[in-house]
């Protein structure tokens, strides 16, 4: 056995160890995603260019690997028979309505907000057969989760929010594989080596022709699924379009928003949380911690960083700022306020519909973590413009701060700020419970 092999299973089994401990101390769920991870969607050709960027790959792995072959042919194939089918009608087909995005770092409760929102009838988006798949949904979509619908896990791997085939997920899955790869989702593998995937956050180092190919495909997904779901106005979650506020507006711009931010210390540990489980359940390679927690802050003080300099982008009669905190209080007087801010019809049928289910989501259990005070001090000390404008109390007595020092949620920021930015931020509607 050679030294490299030796100690990459070492590393495996300190990955292991550490995993099943996190989840035994510290309340932290932890489960495989099962047999499927997200490089069985790709094509012939997006296979292709995945191997030539050099994934780090282990021997443990590959059988999966093995698989990836047989599945790229399938999904190739698919793929042909269904643009056969139906690339006329997707072609002719437009989007009823500008999108919604919910922006806003991973691990903020982007994902509560959207289930809720997607029971509302007049709203679309994508599931996880359409992000894994979306090369061929519309052909085969329909069989294909009856069949396996019962060999799913019953809650994701990070979390305990249920997971089948038919609940909103991600679409930057669906632009990982159908760009193919121009997402920088391509970190569940080459997380070590950043340069692979990080102008791919807001596509501004992107070439010409990477951004077309960006946009056609992004385009073109969204046709599908408008072709799909007929009249319905499509609702996107995915923390990377929180970068891309000025491509998004370009294409789309009179797309509404909402932003709902969340306490730094909970995120930066769910999303280490996050990021070893997909890392793990995801990567070609044990997974490596080494770097983790640097690359987690760096990406959620660019996320927050690009939210606070291009949100006076956003007419604000189209952007909504909501507090996850103030939301799970309430979630239907919260989503109620969200319709009258960015003027959704129907909020009584949406009320109606998820009344019913708010004692199951005010008794959903959430992960629990610890954190040290150096983990705060690094956390703070990197967000501190955002421990202030959204009101979070940092838990040291040296940071000259206290919440009662937050931008109030109804005021404006100050007057340079708002001379730069060319508009009042008294107009953002903002809310707390």
């Amino acid at each position: 056995m050679s030294e490299k092999t030796a100690l990459l299973e070492q590393r495996e089994l300190v990955t292991d160890r550490t995993n099943q401990t996190e989840q035994k101390q510290s309340g932290v769920k932890r489960t495989p995603q099962g047999p499927l991870c997200a490089w069985h969607g790709l094509s012939i050709t997006g296979l292709y260019r995945f191997l030539r960027l050099k994934p780090p790959i282990h021997w443990s792995r590959c059988l999966k690997i093995a698989s990836f072959f047989p599945a790229s042919i399938y999904n190739s194939v698919m793929n042909r028979i269904e643009s056969l089918i139906y690339s006329r009608s997707v072609a002719k087909t437009e989007l009823s309505e500008p999108p919604i995005f919910i922006l806003g770092h991973w691990r903020s409760g982007t994902t509560l907000l959207h289930n809720l929102m997607f029971s509302d009838d007049h709203m679309m988006s994508c599931n996880l057969y359409e992000i894994l798949y979306p090369d061929h949904f519309l052909l085969t979509e329909s069989l294909v989760t009856k069949l396996t619908a019962p060999f799913l896990p019953k809650t994701r791997p990070m979390d305990n929010m249920p997971l089948n085939w038919t609940l909103p997920q991600e679409d930057e899955t669906a632009l990982l594989l159908s760009t193919p790869l121009l997402s920088p989702y391509l970190l569940l593998t080459h997380y070590a080596t950043p340069e692979v995937f990080e102008r791919f956050y807001d596509l501004k180092s992107a070439s010409p022709a990477e951004l077309v190919r960006w946009k056609e495909s992004f385009l073109h997904f969204l046709k599908k699924l408008s072709y799909r779901y007929p009249h319905r106005r499509a609702l996107l979650k995915s923390p990377t379009h929180t970068y891309r506020i000025p491509l998004l507006l370009e294409m789309f711009p009179d797309a509404k928003f909402i932003f709902i931010s969340r306490d730094p210390y909970a995120v930066f540990q769910s999303s280490l949380h996050l990021r070893r489980t997909l890392f793990d359940e995801n990567g070609l390679a044990p997974f490596n911690e080494e770097g983790l927690e640097e690359l987690t802050l760096d990406v959620f003080k660019n996320c927050v960083d690009a939210y606070e300099r291009d949100r006076h982008l956003i007419d604000p009669r189209r952007l909504c700022e909501v507090r996850y905190e103030d939301f799970v209080v309430d979630p239907l007087g919260g989503l109620k306020r969200i319709y009258e801010a960015i003027d959704l019809p129907d909020f009584d049928k949406l009320e109606a519909k998820l009344r019913p289910t708010m004692t199951e989501v005010r008794e959903y259990k959430k992960n629990t973590f610890r954190y040290s005070d150096d983990v705060k001090r690094r956390v703070y000390n990197a967000l501190k413009p955002f421990f202030k404008r959204y009101g979070y109390e940092s838990g040291f007595a040296d940071d000259g701060e206290s919440e009662s020092d937050a931008i109030p949620m109804n005021q404006s920021d100050t007057k340079d700020e708002k001379k730069s930015q060319g508009k009042s931020e008294s107009s953002v509607k903002r809310f707390t419970a």
